[in-house]
């Protein structure tokens, strides 16, 4: 998938979560504003292909992509899990906006590896208890097919919407 099939699927995912709870979701003991995530979702959505060095990322730090194997270790569930505690232990702080920034990021690293889970090479989900890729579909980047992937992974959400009200 390309970066910005990356970012509108992260960015439709925090929508979603938005319009279904725009007064805020409550996680353990932490009430959660997921228009806050807004802004941070498109970034949490790139962050997985700094493994690339053709990627953003990848172009601005070098000195890491370089040393990553692409669909490796950053398209994983390691890091989401690493994420949702450091959101959870931040939210216990009571530091406010920054564990709502933390869930936007989260969810769009989530959705990019959900994502990439539909392309040809699969990801690594449960690394490292298996190097087993989880292949779903094969999806070919920048082709007709990641437009319709697109069109239907938005009006997916939009259903989901609508049958809610």
């Amino acid at each position: 998938m390309t970066g910005k099939t990356h970012a509108v699927c992260g960015a439709t995912t925090m929508l979603l979560m938005t319009v279904l709870n725009p007064t805020g979701m409550a996680f353990g003991g932490h009430e959660f504003l997921p228009i806050v995530g807004m802004l941070s979702v498109v970034p949490g959505s790139y962050m997985p292909d700094i493994d690339i060095p053709q990627s953003k990322l990848g172009r601005k730090f070098k000195f890491i992509s370089r040393h990553l194997i692409h669909r490796g270790f950053t398209h994983t569930l390691v890091i989401p899990i690493i994420l949702g505690i450091f959101m959870f232990y931040v939210a216990s702080l009571g530091l406010p906006i920054l564990p709502d920034l933390i869930l936007g990021f989260e969810v769009g690293y989530i959705m990019h590896i959900v994502a990439d889970a539909f392309n040809k090479k699969g990801v690594p989900l449960l690394w490292p208890l298996t190097s087993n890729h989880l292949h779903i579909a094969s999806v070919l980047t920048g082709s007709w097919q990641e437009t319709v992937f697109l069109i239907i992974w938005i009006g997916g959400h939009v259903f989901w919407v609508l049958s809610r009200f």
